[in-house]
């Protein structure tokens, strides 16, 4: 009967969607920004407070020993409201259904059973469940990728297209472009006579891990590939924190890269 029931309210929640095969067309990135929140920090109390700035203008305090799940949809970082109950993940089912870029009817009415929740009449659905229902691959963790420690639950329903070695060698390739790019540039010019030339090796990077969107890969610094659109992003900073000098980054490749090699001279 059980069962049944959540049959029953699958039909009766999918009789009000229509689920198109257009996906969302608005693009987001994983860039983020992540540094002391001087304003909202009370250092005389031991009270650090850090500001996460995402490059699409999301902002949110974080604070040390407090988990924050964040969210990458289809390689962006999203917005939308997490719930964590009992260990699960839960989104509005409207904001999850146009995130994935899906055509909806109104079902605020609809009576829902089974794994659902509500929340200020609001129907919750969990994430790993509907998600994949609907075709997305769902993973959970990124730990070392996002801001100090935290995890992230990525969804993502586009069509793979970068393999796990092409990714390996278009971060490589991409590398030894940059590479005398920026020993032309200004900001190589004004420190090598402080800190010497700078070293490099790009023959060393391995893929480590994967998310539903990207491919982890591993060398000169951290990197991910858009498994979708082949796009690099790199990471920069460790998740230690409590020191002025703190701060998590996820930078552009094509966009940044005089950021990413200006690390690799001063800090190796």
């Amino acid at each position: 009967m059980k069962n049944l029931r959540r049959m029953l309210a699958c039909g009766l929640l999918f009789s009000q969607l229509f689920c198109g095969q257009a996906w969302a067309a608005e693009v987001h990135t994983p860039c983020y920004r992540n540094s002391v929140d001087t304003e909202n920090s009370d250092f005389d109390k031991g009270e650090w407070k850090y500001r996460f700035t995402a490059d699409s203008g999301q902002e949110t305090v974080l604070t040390d020993g407090e988990k924050h799940t964040f969210l990458i949809i289809n390689g962006g970082l999203s917005a939308e409201h997490i719930i964590i109950e009992n260990g699960r993940a839960f989104m509005e089912l409207g904001a999850l259904c146009d995130a994935l870029g899906l055509q909806r009817e109104e079902v605020k009415d609809t009576a829902l059973y089974g794994k659902t929740i509500c929340v200020e009449n609001e129907i919750y659905v969990p994430v790993r469940a509907f998600a994949t229902q609907l075709g997305a691959t769902v993973t959970y963790g990124m730990q070392e990728v996002m801001p100090m420690g935290n995890p992230c639950i990525n969804l993502d329903n586009r069509a793979q297209k970068i393999t796990k070695e092409a990714a390996v060698q278009n971060v490589k390739e991409k590398l030894q472009l940059y590479d005398p790019m920026f020993r032309k540039s200004e900001s190589y010019q004004k420190l090598t006579p402080y800190v010497g030339e700078m070293q490099t090796e790009f023959q060393n990077l391995q893929c480590v891990d994967e998310t539903a969107s990207f491919w982890v890969i591993k060398g000169v610094r951290l990197f991910l590939v858009d498994k979708a659109t082949g796009e690099i992003y790199y990471k920069l900073g460790e998740s230690g924190t409590g020191s002025g000098s703190y701060i998590e980054t996820i930078g552009k490749l094509e966009e940044t890269y005089e950021d990413l090699f200006e690390n690799m001279l001063l800090y190796g």
